[in-house]
């Protein structure tokens, strides 16, 4: 759990951290997290990898809100399924003994695996850099706080109920000031 997280929440962290005090200085910049789709819907057996997207999300959304007043604007980039090498880079359980009491559930994970494989066949994921070129184009001001690739309509209508609710609970917390200007009426 904590390679995971080491990897997909404290890494990005710790990047965007590194060159942040810059982009505060100059009172402009964008920083682009890629999480997952994921990191809005939840899948069984991939908790952790689950876990970690949705805690890079909150980081950066919550970042967002705390570097608009500085120039520094935040984006999400949230691919689907692409043919990479993390299902080689996955880490067995240290606990083989325990895995026998899910035996029952276990062909379901295989159903899980199978529909993200069918998803990534025929997949660039040239379209995820693409993305994030296109966000860096954009002018200041005008990017998705999440985006996508591709677009999935699923998470494009969590991330825009989900996001009416939060920007209505900035406005109850009294800092509407945060919000992008087009929200914070």
């Amino acid at each position: 759990i904590q390679q995971q997280f080491d990897i997909n929440v404290f890494g990005p962290m710790r990047v965007s951290r590194a060159f942040l005090p810059g982009m505060r200085d100059r009172r402009s910049g964008l920083i682009v997290y890629v999480s997952s789709v994921v990191g809005r819907l939840v899948l069984p057996f991939g908790g952790v990898y689950v876990s970690s997207k949705w805690a890079l999300e909150a980081l950066a959304e919550a970042s967002s809100y705390e570097l608009a007043p500085l120039g520094v604007e935040v984006a999400i980039v949230q691919p689907g399924a692409y043919g990479t090498n993390i299902s080689n880079s996955r880490v067995d359980p240290d606990d083989t003994e325990r895995l026998g009491g899910y035996a029952d559930v276990m062909p379901l994970a295989a159903n899980i695996f199978g529909a993200l494989s069918a998803a990534a066949a025929g997949r660039d994921s040239r379209e995820v850099a693409d993305a994030i070129f296109a966000l860096a184009d954009q002018p200041a001001g005008t990017r998705a706080l999440r985006t996508p690739v591709p677009a999935h309509p699923a998470v494009a209508a969590i991330n825009d109920a989900v996001g009416q609710i939060q920007r209505q609970s900035l406005v109850d917390f009294n800092v509407s000031e945060l919000l992008p200007k087009e929200f914070a009426r």
